[in-house]
């Protein structure tokens, strides 16, 4: 027969570590009320916990996607807004090119008017989100334009005085303007300047931006444009137009001359605000675009959340009577505890 050794010790210290163990438990249960999620989810869920992560990545998919959307919409409402200020300002100068009257000093502010109206279309097209340029296409990190008054004012000069005879330096300026007749003029800008605006010269000349534009993924299964590029038609007919009143020598010309060139101008005008508002419309197509996009999001969101709450929520019911026990059961264990290391043989008699 074998007899085992007890003590008061060693049953004290069988109760302090299940006093131990209990405030673990206490702890833990107090934390899931607090958080109202379960303190272990592999632990409880078990071989179910690979559906859960699986819920959390997709959840965290479609809300990338979503940031991802909300960073294109701010893209797009600044293009917007820039290509509006763009219009307003191409508008004002039709109605000035339209409404001309005959005297130097009208011709003079309109010279004015357009060099401004330059200024700010070059500013425009180079303006940033403060992480890309808008206008850039693809190639974001690079001034869409060129210096105005560098390589694009340059080979303008060079193709006005090749065209007419006139000084290298400053031809615009040159008495001899005055000596251009409407029909050569007429031919200049349907051909030599013309070809300043075209395409191949306008990536050599003004241009750095890309052809393509910037692809955003919406939706799991849509990908759409969500920027412009400086090279559209309609940006590159505005430039024309406003470089034809402000740098052709409108102030030299003869009357006769002048309005060719003016009414070649407000044509050029007319034709870029009009491929200007399909821009705008194709990119007010997507932002709708977005805006639907966003709204499914939001409610395959709103279900994977669910669904992950479902799996990963306690009943607060059911954890509230388990602390309460859990609290009785330590109280207890504290006075059982107290109790033993009390007990001494001395006491007995």
């Amino acid at each position: 027969m074998r007899t085992s050794f007890i003590s008061s010790l060693s049953i004290a210290a069988s109760a302090r570590t299940n006093f131990t163990s209990l405030q673990q438990q206490l702890a833990r249960a107090t934390s899931e009320v607090v958080t109202g999620r379960h303190a272990d989810i592999g632990t409880t869920l078990g071989a179910q916990s690979g559906r859960l992560v699986f819920l959390r990545n997709d959840f965290d998919g479609l809300e990338g996607m979503r940031t991802g959307n909300s960073l294109a919409v701010a893209r797009l409402d600044q293009t917007q807004v820039a290509l509006q200020n763009v219009s307003d300002t191409a508008n004002e100068l039709l109605r000035s090119t339209l409404a001309l009257p005959g005297s130097d000093h009208a011709v003079a502010l309109l010279q004015d008017q357009a060099s401004a109206a330059l200024t700010a279309f070059a500013s425009a097209m180079n303006s940033s989100d403060g992480r890309s340029y808008l206008f850039g296409g693809i190639n974001t990190t690079a001034k869409p334009l060129a210096d105005i008054e560098t390589t694009p004012m340059q080979a303008v000069d060079a193709a006005f005085a090749a065209a007419f005879g006139l000084p290298a330096t400053d031809p615009q300026s040159s008495p001899l303007v005055e000596n251009i007749s409407p029909a050569a003029m007429e031919s200049f800008l349907n051909g030599a300047f013309a070809d300043l605006f075209s395409e191949a010269s306008w990536k050599a000349n003004w241009s750095s931006a890309s052809d393509a534009a910037q692809q955003s993924r919406i939706s799991g299964s849509r990908t759409i444009a969500t920027s412009a590029s400086a090279n559209d038609t309609g940006l590159r007919k505005l430039a024309e137009a406003y470089t034809m009143l402000s740098r052709l020598g409108a102030g030299e010309l003869r009357s006769d001359t002048r309005k060719v060139l003016v009414d070649h101008a407000a044509s050029t005008l007319n034709g870029a605000l009009s491929d200007l508002a399909g821009l705008q419309a194709r990119l007010g197509v997507a932002q709708q675009e977005i805006k639907v996009a966003n709204d499914r999001l939001s409610l395959q969101l709103d279900i994977v959340a669910n669904r992950i709450i479902a799996q990963e929520r306690v009943d607060p019911a059911e954890k509230k009577v388990e602390i309460d026990t859990l609290s009785t059961q330590i109280e207890m264990s504290y006075s059982l505890t107290s109790k033993i290391m009390n007990l001494s043989i001395l006491n007995y008699r």
